[in-house]
């Protein structure tokens, strides 16, 4: 009985905190303030997306989407091979905080990571955005660490340019590469057929399959890349543009600065 009353309490709290309109009130970290301890990533809040849809479907009305480290929160360490994701155990990964907000970036996000990535402090690191599946806000929360239940859509009008086991490539009019990873590659076969998708139409489910999309071995979340057309390495930071997009989907936009740039937002942003 006291842990049903603390658990009402905490929801009604987290309701009367939240700003007028939201169902949860939307926190996020700012752009380049990343999890690992003295990792730091770009903090130019540059909205280089602004007509980004956002990339992963979900009820508004039921569920809240979380942005955060999928190397440094719990379960992250199943990474370094100390646990494995197909043996029916969820462990750590399912830690209600990871689906939690407040957001968090992971673009130039190291934990262990090499990747050329022009842009970040040292031109290596994390080359996207993790994205976890949505957070069920009614009824069981089961299925939010779960794969199987959730579709990564198009983020853009854009082509199909490859299907390669857990990975999808779109590319759209301006060139830029939109890369989705871990994907369930069953539910890919679908896109052999079709030359091109329209934003916010289903790619694919979201799970925790390699990139070879041959075994699980990661908590289920999208990765997606946003590549600009001049070079591979050429990443773009995304986080401040999925803010954004974010926002527009919950219903509580953001105008721009002048310059084009995220503005602060001190009812919802933490530095």
């Amino acid at each position: 009985m006291i842990s049903r009353i603390l658990a009402v309490s905490i929801t009604i709290l987290a309701s009367a905190d939240a700003p007028a309109g939201e169902l949860v009130g939307f926190r996020y970290y700012s752009p380049g303030v990343l999890l690992g301890v003295g990792e730091s990533g770009v903090t130019d809040r540059k909205v280089h997306l602004p007509d980004l849809t956002f990339p992963v479907e979900f009820d508004v009305t039921k569920h809240i989407v979380i942005l955060n480290s999928q190397m440094y929160n719990p379960g992250g360490a199943c990474h370094w091979g100390t646990c494995k994701y197909d043996d029916g155990k969820e462990g750590d990964r399912c830690a209600q905080s990871n689906y939690d907000y407040p957001w968090r970036d992971t673009f130039c996000e190291k934990a262990g990571r090499t990747y050329a990535t022009a842009g970040c402090p040292d031109n290596r690191g994390h080359q996207g955005l993790d994205i976890r599946m949505p957070s069920v806000l009614k009824g069981s929360k089961g299925k939010q660490c779960k794969s199987g239940s959730w579709y990564a859509v198009a983020a853009a009008d854009a082509q199909i340019a490859a299907v390669t086991g857990a990975v999808v490539r779109l590319v759209d009019s301006n060139g830029r590469a939109y890369i989705y990873r871990h994907l369930d590659p069953k539910s890919l076969t679908h896109l052999h057929d079709m030359s091109s998708v329209k934003r916010g139409e289903r790619i694919g489910v979201i799970s925790g399959y390699n990139n070879p999309g041959t075994a699980l071995y990661t908590p289920p979340h999208l990765h997606l890349e946003i590549v600009r057309p001049t070079e591979r390495s050429a990443f773009v930071p995304s986080y401040s543009s999925m803010i954004v997009a974010y926002r527009k989907q919950i219903g509580i936009p953001i105008q721009l600065d002048a310059g084009g740039n995220l503005p602060s937002d001190e009812a919802r942003e933490l530095r």
